[in-house]
């Protein structure tokens, strides 16, 4: 018996936005330079592969700002570009320069379309850091602005670097602290159905858990984990439904484990509900969950 050859598969690095901004714009020198290029590249790139609008704009806009000449009818461009060209430094017409300037031949126009093209399909079926962990995009980004800061050109002197870095901080840190809180919730009610199986509340408990493991279901990511400790978050439930109870002469269990009896994933997976946690804990304390 011949066994097949293990096949690994490597994960394709999608290019850089600034690798893909610069292909961009060899691209389009090349088109406004020589028009006829357009339609040589039309049908390997789409408009709506370009990594920004104005971009995109220019290069849907080509056939229309093409003069009876087969040049380019700058005066036409404006136009067809509506409002984004204007932030442009210098003007639509200074814009228009540097990209003639950084344009490739002809040869490279169409390697860089089908660059162009194969880099969106690729970020299209691998989502931005930012779509698929917000905190870790942020303390990335922290990171990059670190190094920009450090920098001792005018331009970087007079931006703000210390509130733009605590801003994206307090994003991630906020992000953070709303799910945190919500494992409190669920520590704090799991620990009151414990030690009150047959209290009034228990129903209204059990669904407030129930919602409160759907929303950090969803708003949990994966960098978080290494940000959370649960413990404290575990301590800090117990301690509320301790001082809740009270309130009607309840005690929680002696034996409640001090260490969150709990993993990240028990609370973030969405696999284990009401019943399955309170299980768990009444395990940890030698008792029985009463449905």
């Amino acid at each position: 018996m011949s066994l097949k050859p293990t096949v690994v598969i490597e994960r394709v690095r999608p290019p850089t936005w600034g690798e893909t901004f610069a292909w961009e714009r060899e691209l389009l020198g090349a088109v406004l330079d020589d028009p006829s290029l357009f339609e040589g590249v039309r049908h390997l790139v789409a408009p709506e592969d370009f990594s920004i609008g104005l971009h995109e704009r220019l290069f849907e806009a080509m056939p229309r700002i093409a003069g009876s000449d087969g040049s380019i009818d700058r005066r036409a461009i404006p136009a067809a570009l509506g409002n984004y060209a204007w932030d442009a430094d210098g003007g639509v017409d200074a814009w228009l320069d540097r990209l003639l300037a950084e344009r490739t031949d002809a040869p490279a126009a169409v390697q860089r379309a089908r660059d162009i093209h194969e880099t969106a399909e690729l970020r299209r079926e691998q989502p931005e850091l930012i779509d698929s962990d917000t905190v870790a995009w942020c303390h990335q980004q922290v990171a990059l602005l670190t190094r920009l800061a450090e920098r001792s050109d005018p331009l970087s002197r007079e931006i703000d670097w210390q509130n733009i870095i605590e801003e994206l901080l307090y994003v991630g840190r906020s992000q953070v602290s709303g799910v945190v809180r919500k494992m409190e919730l669920v520590f704090e009610h799991l620990v009151k159905l414990l030690s009150d199986p047959n209290a009034p509340s228990r129903n209204h408990w059990r669904v407030e858990i129930d919602a409160f493991l759907l929303r950090i279901a969803h708003e949990a990511k994966p960098s978080m984990r290494r940000l959370i400790d649960m413990n404290a978050a575990w301590q800090r439930g117990v301690s509320d439904a301790a001082a809740s109870l009270s309130e009607f002469a309840i005690r929680v269990p002696r034996d409640l484990p001090q260490e969150c009896p709990f993993s990240y994933e028990d609370l973030t997976m969405g696999t284990l509900r009401v019943v399955g946690l309170l299980e768990k804990l009444a395990g940890t304390v030698d008792m029985k969950p009463t449905e």
